[in-house]
């Protein structure tokens, strides 16, 4: 664990809905980025 801040590198999950509640909410991975980079983006654009 740590901080997201300017100048660090880290990965993320973007999930939908919120793991603490609902344990389930990490089936529905929405975005992933690895060392800065996405690697899977599933959200949908909206115009």
């Amino acid at each position: 664990m740590g901080t997201v801040e300017a100048g660090k590198l880290s990965d993320l999950i973007i999930v939908d809905g919120d793991p603490l509640a609902d344990i389930s909410a990490l089936n529905n991975v929405q975005v992933v980025i690895i060392e800065g980079v996405v690697v899977v983006d599933k959200r949908e654009i909206t115009y």
